[in-house]
């Protein structure tokens, strides 16, 4: 241990909650890897962490937003000892700013911080004129990823990362459609009331919250692409177990509608990013590479059962 340091990544935790948050028995995992590994370095004080809240190659292309994640994370690392933290950050600030990397800074010193006056805090230096249309827009933000990026009940023999559905089984893949849905709900209601808003903000403030429920748009389609996916493989699982057709038709029917979901969500995404980043494709280059593969995959898969039919 002299001639080494701890860096700790939990990379294929769930982002949906705190890495001692009860609820969530996948990070259960993490938390407890956390406390050994401090154990082995007892005494150096060389430890730091590496994390992920920025990670637009985890998140798919989104810019999810956690800040209960963010500011419970860095007080389980304090009491743990560690004081040295890092956050990798994918895809740059083009479209709007990052709320997470602006929270992960303030989460190292201010220690009084919640998810509430965070929010606050961050509305009033966007438009302190007016910052109650935004204090609810990150707000909803905020819930909807807590809603869609939750993968409490994953066994570690699972890997995973948000670009990828898990292909779980029974009730767990069923309610981690509904959680994606669910989240796309919430995030295109929130972009849509943040562009009404926008009609009567000043015009620095205004061009903000229009690019801003531009990102949010594309977000939310491809959240529920996510969800038509997962619903496609929740009826292929059936037909598996059953060999029933109707199960299968379900299938097809579900994952040639994630197509149809991807393409509208792509077309959403170059259409952010153009806004975004006045007319470069500074953040528009991930979503698209994850749309390649996953179109793939699906097209795969339809072309593989549609044969059974």
């Amino acid at each position: 241990a002299r001639e080494c340091f701890l860096l700790y990544a939990p990379r294929e935790r769930c982002y949906a909650h705190a890495l001692n948050d009860p609820k969530c028995s996948r990070n259960r995992v993490y938390l407890d890897a956390l406390h050994a590994w401090m154990k082995q370095f007892e005494g150096y004080g060389d430890a730091h962490t590496f994390e992920y809240y920025c990670d637009q190659i985890l998140y798919r292309g989104h810019y999810a937003f956690l800040p209960e994640v963010v500011l419970e994370d860095m007080r389980v690392y304090e009491r743990a000892g560690i004081e040295s933290h890092m956050t990798l950050q994918v895809g740059g600030a083009v479209a709007a700013p990052d709320y997470n990397l602006l929270l992960f800074a303030r989460a190292h010193w201010d220690g009084a911080l919640t998810t509430k006056t965070a929010i606050a805090d961050l509305a009033e230096r966007i438009d302190a004129q007016d910052p109650v249309p935004w204090k609810r827009y990150l707000a909803a933000r905020a819930a909807a990823y807590t809603a869609a990026f939750a993968i409490c009940d994953l066994g570690q023999e699972v890997y995973f990362d948000y670009r990828f559905m898990p292909e779980v089984e029974g009730e767990r893949g069923k309610a981690l459609a509904a959680t994606q849905r669910a989240g796309a709900r919430t995030l295109a209601a929130a972009a849509a009331a943040l562009a009404r808003a926008a009609r009567r903000m000043q015009p620095r403030t205004a061009a903000l919250a229009q690019r801003e429920a531009a990102r949010a748009r594309f977000e939310a389609a491809d959240l529920l692409a996510m969800h038509f996916h997962q619903t496609g493989l929740n009826h292929l699982t059936d037909y598996l177990s059953t060999h029933k057709p109707v199960a299968l038709k379900r299938a097809l029917a579900a994952l040639k509608r994630t197509l149809t979901q991807l393409d509208r969500a792509s077309a959403l995404q170059r259409s952010a990013s153009g806004e975004a980043a006045q007319g470069t494709k500074a953040w528009g280059y991930y979503p698209a590479f994850v749309e390649a593969w996953s179109k793939k995959e699906i097209e795969a898969k339809i072309a593989t059962f549609s044969q059974a039919l």
